[in-house]
C-alpha cells in the first residue's frame, strides 16, 4: 500500500479496502470512488517518470481503463493500491520506451518541476535517471513510501529499490557537483 493509504486512519483503510472489494465485484460506483482517491497521486507519479503532464494524465486515463476491464482477476480489495500503481509504472517504462525511438533526446520535451530552489535545474537533473530511477526517487522521496511499498508498486525486490535509488543517488550529487566523505 502506497504512504497516503499506510497514514490513513485504520478505519479509513479498512473502508477503501471495501470499496475495492466492491469494486471487483463489479460495482461502477465504488470504482469511481477509488479512481477519484487515487487520481491525483497516480498522475503525480506518472509525471515524475514521463517528465509531462498531459502524457502523464494520458497514461493513467489508459491505465484505469484496463484496471476496470482486468479488476475481477485482482486477489483481494487490499491489493488494489499497489496493482495499479504497478500497472502504471509498466505502462511508464513503455511509454517511455516508444517515445525514445521516436523522438531524438535533445527535441524531447520536458516540462519543469519545482520541488526545491529555482537555481538547480531539477528537469535537467531528472533527465539523468533512468526511468525506473526517476521511479523510485519519486516514490521514496515525494511520496514517502518504504522499500516494501515501492517494491509492491514497482514489481521489483527491495534490493532492486535501494540500487535503483543509490545510483539515482549517486547521479544527481554528480549533477550539483557534491561529493561525499
Amino acid at each position: 500500500m502506497g504512504p497516503e493509504f499506510a497514514k490513513q486512519p485504520v478505519r479509513v483503510q479498512t473502508h477503501l479496502a471495501e470499496i475495492a472489494e466492491a469494486a471487483r465485484g463489479g460495482d461502477r460506483e465504488a470504482f469511481a470512488a477509488l479512481v477519484e482517491a487515487i487520481w491525483p497521486g497516480l498522475v503525480a507519479f506518472a509525471r515524475s517518470v514521463l517528465g509531462r503532464a498531459a502524457d502523464a494524465e494520458d497514461l493513467v486515463q489508459d491505465a484505469l481503463v484496463v484496471a476496470w476491464q482486468q479488476l475481477s482477476t485482482l486477489k483481494s480489495g487490499r491489493s488494489f493500491y499497489s496493482w495499479v500503481w504497478k500497472m502504471v509504472y509498466r505502462r511508464a517504462v513503455l511509454h517511455l520506451k516508444e517515445r525514445a525511438r521516436l523522438v531524438p533526446i535533445e527535441e524531447a520535451e520536458i516540462e519543469p518541476i519545482y520541488l526545491v530552489t529555482k537555481d538547480i535545474d531539477i528537469p535537467r537533473m531528472l533527465a539523468i535517471l533512468t526511468p525506473q530511477q526517476r521511479a523510485v526517487v519519486y516514490l521514496s522521496l515525494v511520496e514517502g513510501q518504504t522499500n516494501s511499498e515501492i517494491r509492491a508498486a514497482l514489481g521489483i525486490s527491495s534490493i532492486t529499490v535501494r540500487i535503483y535509488r543509490t545510483r539515482a543517488l549517486a547521479r544527481m550529487r554528480r549533477y550539483l557537483g557534491v561529493e561525499l566523505p
